[in-house]
């Protein structure tokens, strides 16, 4: 379980497998999570950052 300090901080997932990136997307919105961005190459990673 997260503490609620690090529930404030941002993510950002990078992985060119959609898949994976909604699985662990989800399991963190789960955690308490609410600022995560995804991207699927880097260049979007340094677009989104």
């Amino acid at each position: 379980m997260a503490s609620e300090y690090l529930k404030t901080k941002r993510i950002l997932l990078v992985d060119d497998e959609p898949e994976l990136l909604d699985m662990v997307g989800s399991i963190l919105t789960e955690g308490g999570f609410e600022r995560i961005k995804t991207a699927g190459s880097v260049k979007e990673a340094i677009a989104a950052a």
